[in-house]
């Protein structure tokens, strides 16, 4: 139990890597991460164990008074049997937390979308941002051989990915409204002064204002399709991206 704290803080408190030394820090958590999910699923095991076909061995060893001696160890074993599963439960529980802390990380790059488009004179979008690829990409890898939610069971496995997917969902929705909202006090600011640069009004186009719309349902309709995949296990296509 101590072990397993001990792993969740270090994944609770670590800063992003930067410099050299990214790599190997990157490396080192997977495998903590890994090992969460490895420690999880043997004491989900353990209860397992608890529950059936413990009490049955234990009871055997009274000889004649195993029936008799059943319901004792059955309800000797109930409270250990809870606490490995609440045990299990948390540790899974901080692996999804660790594993959303790395999908969260691109998504930074919502805020550069802007940036593309603003008074910068270029064509409208026609792929979604790099960055999509990248937000459910620690989701992928961990669902591989030696993955940090490989040895969870099925069940689990799933719940880790969901209780991540819908984290991921509510932040780009956070991220995403933030952008839109900015964009249209900007876009009625500069209208406002009738000042802005030829390319960026309907005159001469699409307005930047809608290239930075059309690159945003790009990339919504990109994530989701990556989420499809990740849940569903659909390939998703390999369309290219533009960067971000």
């Amino acid at each position: 139990a101590e072990w397993g704290e001990h792993l969740t803080t270090r994944l609770s408190e670590a800063d992003a890597p930067s410099g050299p030394v990214a790599a190997s820090a990157h490396r080192k958590g997977e495998e903590e991460m890994a090992s969460l999910g490895a420690l999880s699923h043997d004491l989900a095991s353990l209860a397992e164990l608890a529950e059936d076909p413990l009490p049955g061995m234990l009871a055997s060893a009274a000889g004649p008074s195993s029936a008799q001696a059943r319901p004792l160890v059955e309800q000797l074993v109930q409270a250990p049997r809870a606490q490995l599963l609440a045990l299990s439960l948390s540790l899974r529980v901080s692996l999804a937390s660790a594993l959303f802390a790395r999908c969260a990380e691109p998504l930074a790059a919502v805020r550069a979308v802007t940036s593309q488009y603003r008074m910068t004179n270029k064509p409208p979008p026609t792929k979604p941002s790099l960055y999509v690829k990248g937000a459910l990409q620690p989701i992928k890898t961990s669902l591989t051989p030696g993955g940090a939610l490989a040895s969870l069971s099925p069940p689990s496995r799933r719940a880790v990915v969901r209780e991540v997917v819908d984290r991921l969902a509510g932040r780009y929705h956070d991220l995403v409204q933030e952008l839109l909202v900015s964009v249209r006090k900007l876009g009625q600011t500069l209208r406002k002064l009738a000042k802005a640069p030829a390319g960026t009004g309907e005159a001469a186009g699409m307005s930047d204002d809608k290239k930075i719309y059309l690159q945003v349902l790009l990339d919504v309709e990109a994530l989701l399709a990556e989420v499809r995949e990740v849940t569903r296990g659909t390939p998703s296509g390999s369309a290219d991206t533009d960067a971000a």
